[in-house]
C-alpha cells in the first residue's frame, strides 16, 4: 500500500475508464494499492478526454472522478509557464507534452514522489 500523494496521468486514467484499453486490469490493480490522496490537472483531464471521446460515457466517468474525489485537481500558478518552457527545452530530445510537464512541476512544487504513469 502505498500511502503517500500519487500524481496520475493521462495513460493510467484513459486504461481504468477503458475496458478495452490492453492496460485496464493492470492499471485497475495497481489502483488498488494507493492509500494516498490521488491528484493530477486539467492538462491531464483534457488529455484523457480526447482519448475517451469514442468511449461511451466517457467523459461522464472520468469528469466523475473528480466530481466525486477520487482524484483532486491542482491547480498550475503563474510561475508553471516558465519553468515548463524551461524543462521543455532542456528535454526537448523526450518531446514532452503539456500534460507531462504540468505534473513534472506539481510534483516539484507539492513535493509528490510518485506519478502514476504508463510512460
Amino acid at each position: 500500500m502505498i500511502s503517500d500523494p500519487i500524481l496520475v496521468d493521462t495513460g493510467p486514467l484513459v486504461a481504468m475508464l477503458h475496458k478495452a484499453d490492453r492496460d485496464h486490469l493492470r492499471c485497475q490493480e495497481q489502483a488498488k494499492e494507493f492509500g494516498g490522496p490521488v491528484y493530477s490537472c486539467w492538462s491531464v483531464v483534457t488529455e484523457a478526454a480526447w482519448l475517451l471521446r469514442n468511449l461511451p460515457n466517457g467523459l461522464e466517468r472520468l469528469l466523475d472522478l473528480v466530481a466525486f474525489g477520487d482524484v483532486t485537481l491542482l491547480d498550475l500558478d503563474s510561475g508553471a509557464a516558465h519553468w515548463m518552457n524551461q524543462r521543455r527545452a532542456m528535454y526537448g530530445d523526450l518531446r514532452p507534452q503539456l500534460a507531462d510537464l504540468s505534473l513534472l512541476y506539481l510534483a516539484q512544487r507539492e513535493g509528490i514522489r510518485h506519478i502514476f504513469t504508463l510512460d
